[in-house]
């Protein structure tokens, strides 16, 4: 082998496990184990990324980025890639806001392997949280998550409007979540069930984690 060793040896030199000493928390977190978050926060060190890792995560940067080109030769773009306000909870950047029979929606593209994107019948909890959020920063009432299908590039859109339920469980949890950063509290071990241990299985804090059970 020539190039594999090259190829992963620079991937791998990235900094996406670094730490992220901050007081404030991203939308994508929206949907993450809050005790992973805080060890990023508090600069706790995780395992760094495989190189496949990052391929992946490359590959859902260019499928934004077809899509997008897409919709800006449409003339539907109103902007893209839109800060919030910034909060002393949330910062977040949206992919974009369009406007479709002259109404406003909040756009986020997101990208899954076959195997998820064939069970998907209603959007991800994750996607669902993030685009409520965007909804709420920008006043905007309704949004739309675009999924794409990594292997085949089916599409399925799902079309949200705002709920306030939803906001206010997100905004009561992270609120709590700020006040443990903030003391310097570990939060407790989420029960995940059985479909969800994978996050555990990938997460980059497990071996830390493991420490404070």
């Amino acid at each position: 082998m020539k190039l594999i060793p090259l190829i992963d040896t620079l991937l791998e030199t990235r900094e996406e496990s670094r730490n992220d000493t901050r007081d404030y928390f991203h939308i994508s977190e929206a949907d993450k184990c809050p005790r992973a978050i805080f060890y990023k926060m508090k600069g706790y060190t995780g395992e760094k990324f495989k190189a496949d890792m990052y391929r992946k995560l490359d590959n859902g940067d260019y499928v934004h980025k077809r899509i997008m080109s897409i919709l800006v030769s449409l003339g539907i773009v109103v902007a893209s890639e839109i800060k919030i306000p910034e909060t002393n909870l949330f910062h977040g950047r949206a992919d974009a806001i369009v406007t479709i029979d002259n109404e406003l929606y909040v756009l986020e593209v997101k990208s899954m392997n076959r195997y998820a994107f064939d069970k998907l019948e209603a959007p991800d909890p994750a996607h669902l949280k993030q685009i409520q959020l965007y909804m709420h920063y920008f006043n905007i009432n309704k949004g739309i998550i675009l999924v794409e299908n990594k292997d085949s590039q089916e599409l399925k859109e799902f079309i949200v409007t705002r709920n306030d339920k939803i906001l206010n469980e997100i905004f009561i949890s992270f609120g709590i979540l700020k006040e443990m950063t903030q003391a310097n509290t570990i939060p407790p071990k989420p029960n995940f069930n059985r479909e969800e241990k994978w996050r555990c299985d990938y997460c980059p804090y497990r071996k830390v984690c493991a420490q404070h059970d």
